[in-house]
């Protein structure tokens, strides 16, 4: 199939984890969901900005989307839904100059959103409520940079990366918000394996490195 509902660069696509929809984010400010077998569009949520990640939880029960929302526009920033009804459950700010990337927790109860552009922070919000539980502040606020960070598969550990500046990759504890460690290496892209066990990082430099967890995180 081709897709066609967009008409500007669309800058984030998923794939439910069922398989059968797929939700994509462009610069035209729309949200569409789509049918992945027929290609139709099922729900679309138009958000007058730009959306930068777009996101399914774990269950395919919710979809969520990050933006360039700030407080001097009046946008939140941040939007999730019901995956099915499409009814809009919660929104808030997420960071100044927007909300770069987002993934939730494997249990759906914890969202990451990542700041970008000159506030690369992570930012750990309530799934229901919005509400902001707390920040993951590990580089330095100013740098021309954005942040992203993934769950572990059990919700346990978060690993942060702020590719742009050369940082370093860091992982931390998903409930005190304290650092564990930190891999002396910049990544553009880094997942877990499924098993929890692993981290796989990227970087600009072509080289793909694989990095073992502790045993006793």
């Amino acid at each position: 199939h081709t897709l066609q509902g967009h008409t500007d660069r669309v800058d984030s696509i998923a794939f439910s984890n069922d398989g059968t929809r797929i939700v994509t984010g462009s610069m035209d400010g729309l949200v569409h969901v789509w049918d992945a077998a027929n290609g139709e569009i099922i729900h679309t949520f138009d958000m007058d900005t730009y959306v930068f990640s777009v996101t399914f939880s774990s269950d395919d029960r919710l979809i969520a989307a990050g933006g360039l929302g700030t407080i001097a526009m009046e946008i939140d920033g941040t939007w999730i839904w019901d995956a099915i009804t499409g009814e809009l459950l919660t929104s808030f700010w997420g960071h100044e100059w927007g909300t770069h990337s987002i993934a939730f927790s494997q249990d759906n109860t914890r969202i990451a959103t990542g700041g970008g552009w000159g506030n690369p922070v992570i930012g750990i919000n309530d799934v229901t409520t919005g509400e902001r539980l707390f920040r993951l502040r590990g580089y330095e606020v100013g740098d021309p940079d954005y942040a992203s960070g993934v769950f572990s598969p059990d919700s346990s550990l978060i690993v942060t990366s702020a590719p742009l500046g050369g940082y370093p990759i860091l992982i931390w504890d998903s409930e005190t918000g304290e650092i564990i460690h930190t891999l002396d290496v910049s990544s553009v892209a880094t997942i877990f394996s499924s098993d929890g066990t692993r981290i796989v990082t990227g970087g600009w430099d072509g080289t793909i490195r694989i990095w073992g967890i502790p045993s006793d995180q």
